[in-house]
């Protein structure tokens, strides 16, 4: 079941939206120390709207990582029990050699 589901169209859809998600994190997450920089030398309100620019930022970064988290254990997760009935198929096969 789980090769089916990694060869399925939806998963290959599933994993440009997983890279996409990567490069958006990366992009945020240089966006987040670009504008961390900036914070040294503002003052008054332009400091506070930088402030607000990180902490939304940061928001984002956070969700965004929070769901790449969760891919990234799912692909893991499929492999594995993917190796693992691969293992068991194999161990299968060597038992029944001989008796064939």
């Amino acid at each position: 079941q789980s090769e089916e589901r990694l060869s399925s169209p939806e998963w290959a859809q599933s994993e440009k939206l997983r890279a996409r998600n990567e490069e958006e994190l990366a992009i945020l997450e240089k966006e987040k120390s670009d504008k961390q920089k900036l914070r040294g030398g503002a003052q008054g309100e332009e400091l506070a709207a930088i402030n607000e620019a990180i902490r939304g930022v940061g928001m984002r970064i956070y969700m965004l990582k929070k769901q790449v988290d969760l891919d990234r254990e799912e692909i893991h997760q499929l492999r594995r029990e993917s190796k693992e009935w691969l293992f068991t198929a194999l161990q299968a096969y060597r038992r029944g050699g001989p008796a064939g």
